[in-house]
């Protein structure tokens, strides 16, 4: 807990559920004491209560995790959308239900939008949700919007995809740049 205790003001605590409760349950509470913000990729979300969502400034299931996590089927692209939906209505400011081709369902203040990924050749999908999360949270320290940072979170995951293995898989900040302006035009929206 020191390097959370010893953080800059204003970081952002990144989580996955790969190592033991006690000692999440401890960053979290650290991360808390220092308001920073916590984003959280579920990746055994079996471990979740419903009680920790509103602890996480943002969260980012892919539609298996978040049907663990909800207890509900998630099998159609509306599902993904109640999914994210009932995931914000439960305490998440940010909550992103990533899409099976690499999108994703934001959903932001009880509004859910669907963010689309550009088309490219998947290699392999290992790292791919890591990208993605760690890509929000360089958005969100830069003073990104939510959308903005969701944006560059699939931008990161569609770079992911085109290499093989995870680590050496992701974008650096040129290619993150250049991909973000395919995700702009797949979206119809200018990003800042």
């Amino acid at each position: 807990m020191a390097a959370i205790r010893n953080s800059p003001d204003q970081s952002i605590l990144v989580a996955d559920f790969e190592i033991p409760l006690p000692v999440l349950n401890a960053a979290f509470a650290t991360a808390q004491e220092r308001g920073f913000r916590v984003l959280v990729d579920p990746t055994f979300a079996d471990q979740i209560e419903r009680s920790q969502l509103c602890r996480f400034c943002a969260i980012t299931p892919n539609q298996q995790e978040a049907s663990d996590l909800l207890g509900l089927p998630i099998a159609t692209i509306d599902d993904a959308a109640r999914a994210a939906l009932q995931l914000n209505a439960l305490g998440v400011e940010i909550a992103c239900v990533k899409l099976e081709d690499g999108g994703c369902f934001l959903a932001l203040d009880h509004d859910a939008m669907q963010i689309l990924a550009p088309p490219v050749d998947v290699i392999d999908k290992t790292g791919a949700g890591d990208a993605f999360i760690a890509a929000m949270a360089v958005a969100l320290l830069d003073g990104k919007s939510a959308y903005d940072a969701a944006c560059w979170g699939v931008a990161a995951s569609a770079i992911a995809v085109r290499k093989k293995g995870a680590q050496e898989s992701y974008p650096s900040m040129m290619e993150l740049q250049q991909m973000i302006g395919s995700v702009e035009r797949c979206n119809g929206r200018e990003l800042v």
